[in-house]
């Protein structure tokens, strides 16, 4: 099943085009790395992927459904099927515990108390951050939080999970960690997409993978066939 589509989408911060003609289509159940240098538009994509903010121009469909309405109350059912993780997590970790930080998402989902409390659970033995759950996030190493954002957003259970920049200024054992977080998630029945400039993680973890440069879609396909370009590669900075 077609999850999205994007048709000829633009998006500008402050009259500086980001992103120009994007057009893309992705399934269900599809691992997608988004690749490229810093300032490609990677991020910017997966915020409108994430319905944050609506494109200047183009057509966004969603499961089927054109989405012209980008108001909050408008788009409070299909926002619980999607969640973005950013790369800073201390953006998504604001409470006084870990604990309360993956409770605060499922609140304002209306669940009620022991459904909350089971996803808690749940999710923080997958990720293994049951020790956390008490801890005040400024307290945790750098890949701590980092799982503990990735926690926040999956204890609202989206059918889509979208992590920016994953491993970035994370020691090797953090990586791996959260390598193996991502495909558990995915083989799990979740639609995963990443961004990212670090190619070392993504050969044999993802199946597809988009470049991006200057706000444009490159090159789409498959692991093989992109890492293979040494050419495409260096033209984008990648290498």
């Amino acid at each position: 099943m077609c999850l999205y589509i994007l048709q000829d989408i633009s998006f500008s911060y402050n009259r500086i085009r980001v992103l120009e003609g994007i057009n893309l289509r992705i399934s269900r159940g599809e691992f997608i790395a988004i690749v490229g240098p810093n300032g490609a538009g990677k991020s910017t994509l997966l915020k409108i992927l994430d319905f944050l903010m609506p494109p200047d121009s183009g057509s966004i469909y969603f499961m089927g459904k054109k989405i012209d309405d980008f108001h909050l109350k408008s788009l409070s059912s299909i926002r619980k099927k999607v969640g973005l993780v950013f790369q800073d997590p201390d953006v998504e970790l604001f409470s006084p515990t870990v604990r309360e930080d993956l409770a605060f998402g499922p609140i304002h989902m209306g669940l009620e108390e022991n459904d909350i409390d089971e996803r808690i659970r749940d999710v923080s033995r997958i990720l293994n951050i049951e020790h956390l759950l008490d801890k005040p996030p400024f307290y945790l190493s750098d890949g701590e939080k980092k799982k503990a954002a990735i926690a926040s957003v999956l204890t609202m259970d989206p059918e889509v999970l979208m992590v920016d920049e994953p491993t970035a200024n994370l020691d090797p054992r953090s990586r791996r960690e959260i390598v193996s977080i991502l495909k558990s998630m995915w083989k799990g029945g979740k639609t995963i997409i990443i961004s990212t400039h670090e190619l070392n993680i993504i050969n044999d973890l993802v199946e597809r993978i988009i470049i991006m440069n200057s706000g444009r879609i490159v090159k789409d396909g498959n692991p093989m066939e992109i890492l293979g370009d040494k050419k495409l590669l260096e033209e984008n900075n990648l290498i």
